[in-house]
């Protein structure tokens, strides 16, 4: 159940982001300075906005690689949504659908990693310009203020280390849904299922 759960998670989560992001590419989503007009500082303001432009700018030059990986990972969150709902409930003709679109939806994230890094790399400098300006921007005193450029300095290379933990633990959570689905007690647990359903 726990495999089925983190499953459907991963089908939301890739069917919300295909979704957003195709959204963004059609031009329906936020202009570059809606998301930096929160900024108190004009010249940290200024940065963020660069920034903010740049990674859209990078996004739509990408478009041709970046729509069709987003198109597929909303479809293919959607049908893992699916499925996984289905398994919850003990049908067992979801089962295999669902592992081979859990395994399909890994591929996905892998390639889209690397054939999509420069998207990937404008957006981690957006999200880092728009923390550093938000943590300028929450104090004055000169004493913390050094304290925050310390921290400001490690953003980038935080970022990076969670982009690529994140890969690492979506991966192996992925490698961990199909081996449960595939032992044993899982078999068992769907056969039972079938069976309370054909008492009924």
């Amino acid at each position: 159940m726990t495999a089925l759960v983190i499953a459907w998670i991963f089908g939301a989560m890739g069917f919300v982001n295909g979704c957003t992001t195709v959204m963004v590419l059609r031009g329906e989503g936020p202009a570059p300075h809606e998301t930096t007009e929160m900024i108190q500082s004009d010249e940290q303001r200024a940065q963020a906005s660069q920034a903010a432009e740049n990674y859209y700018s990078t996004m739509n030059h990408a478009r041709h690689r970046y729509f069709p990986l987003s198109v597929a990972g909303m479809l293919l969150g959607g049908v893992m949504v699916l499925f996984a709902a289905r398994a919850m409930s003990g049908r067992e003709a979801a089962r295999n659908p669902l592992i081979q679109v859990v395994a399909a939806q890994a591929a996905l994230v892998l390639l889209a990693h690397f054939l999509a890094a420069d998207v990937r790399h404008a957006s981690l400098n957006f999200e880092n310009a728009i923390t550093a300006a938000r943590m300028r921007d929450s104090t004055q005193d000169p004493q913390a203020l050094e304290s925050v450029e310390q921290f400001v300095a490690m953003v980038p290379r935080i970022l990076h280390m969670r982009d690529t933990g994140w890969l690492v633990v979506r991966s192996l959570l992925s490698g961990f849904i199909v081996i449960a689905l595939t032992r044993t007690r899982a078999r068992e647990f769907f056969e039972a299922a079938n069976g309370r359903f054909s008492e009924r």
